[in-house]
């Protein structure tokens, strides 16, 4: 688990170096597509689930990745009020969102940004 996490870490970065990302949220659901929705209309513009696994599992993935992300280069793009953890104790789904501005096509607006490899089925 820990190396996938690490595997998580480098992509969300790759994903970040681009200037166009302005911020990104990390969360966790078990209805991906109330989630996407939810967050579309609060203005993010790409959803990605980029984990799925147990309940338990993702809740410590969700507060390693928000726990690493609070002290790393990119701590200023992380929007997260919480450590993660809390919420749907359900949730199977682990997703991130990203805002992104300035961008010459509008079609780069809308879907994954993570590799084609996501999601990754966490153990």
């Amino acid at each position: 688990m820990k190396e996938q996490i690490k595997s998580i870490i480098k992509d969300i970065e790759r994903v970040c170096a681009d200037d166009t990302i302005k911020n990104f949220y990390i969360g966790k659901t078990d209805d991906v597509n109330d989630r996407e929705c939810e967050h579309i209309n609060n203005g993010y513009t790409n959803f990605s689930v980029i984990a799925t696994g147990a309940s338990d599992i993702i809740n410590y993935t969700e507060t390693a990745l928000i726990s690493y992300f609070r002290t790393s280069r990119l701590k200023s793009k992380l929007v997260n009020i919480n450590n993660g953890g809390g919420g749907n104790a359900e949730a199977d789904n682990l997703y991130i969102v990203f805002v992104r501005c300035n961008v010459e096509d509008i079609s780069e607006v809308d879907g994954s940004l993570m590799p084609p490899n996501y999601p990754i089925k966490i153990k």
